[in-house]
């Protein structure tokens, strides 16, 4: 079957697109903001997800799920996610402080509200507030940084998307992706804009092709299930490992 290019997924997808683009080019703080909404959004959304599979396994077959289950939980988990990347349009200090907060918060959810919950807030925080703060610590870098990091990752999830749709196994997703990342990172080596030169936008290109897939399979593992419905997350999944990884040799290589 031809993948839906006209369906939900792929308007979301160009919409984050473009705002992502729009905002990096904007600036830090309108960069921060977004990064915050989507961040919120995807915490709120993991955490409610979780609470409701909860309840469901715990309720008879055909009972009800109340409709605020684990809503003050998500609430939480929506506002500890939006810290950290508001906090990086400070700096990494910010950012680092944030992180901090989010597992003391956590910890102490664990204390009063038990495991399973604090668990949940931890996970709703951490995923969507290291993807979505990867975006804002690159534009601190330098703009081509952060212009590189959406470009190659929004390529990426183009090319999983479109070759995965109607893949007979599990690589061929993947593989397109990879393809779109390197066009990316060979447009700017052979560019070679700032930052860095030709074989440092390789490399950096490398890791980010190579580890925006783990992100995915993190995320579809920190979940219910591999399918459930969170939009948002969906939209920073690959950020959540090549972000972090591309900032830091970024950082090394033009520290």
């Amino acid at each position: 079957m031809p993948p839906d290019i006209g369906g939900p997924r792929v308007r979301l997808g160009f919409l984050w697109f473009f705002l992502a683009l729009a905002a990096v080019t904007s600036g830090r703080w309108w960069t921060a903001a977004l990064a915050g909404v989507v961040a919120a959004a995807a915490g709120y959304q993991t955490a409610r997800a979780w609470a409701i599979a909860r309840a469901e396994a715990a309720t008879e077959p055909d009972a009800q799920v109340p409709a605020g289950a684990g809503r003050l939980p998500a609430m939480l988990a929506a506002l500890l996610a939006a810290s950290v990347p508001l906090g990086a349009g400070y700096g990494i200090g910010a950012a680092g402080a944030a992180f901090v907060l989010v597992g003391a918060v956590s910890g102490l959810v664990m204390l009063v509200a038990g495991r399973p919950t604090g668990a949940t807030v931890a996970i709703a925080a951490v995923l969507p507030a290291l993807g979505a703060s990867s975006i804002v610590l690159a534009l601190q870098i330098d703009l081509w940084a952060a212009l590189f990091l959406v470009l190659a990752v929004s390529l990426f999830d183009a090319g999983n998307f479109l070759l995965a749709a109607d893949a007979t196994g599990r690589w061929e997703g993947p593989i397109g992706g990879v393809l779109g990342a390197l066009a990316v990172t060979f447009t700017m080596s052979t560019i070679q804009v700032p930052p860095l030169d030709r074989l440092q936008w390789w490399i950096v290109g490398l890791l980010v092709a190579a580890t925006c897939a783990v992100g995915q399979w993190v995320v579809a593992d920190a979940l219910p299930t591999p399918t459930t419905w969170v939009p948002a997350l969906r939209r920073l999944d690959a950020y959540l490992v090549a972000g972090p990884v591309f900032v830091a040799a970024v950082w090394v290589m033009t520290g």
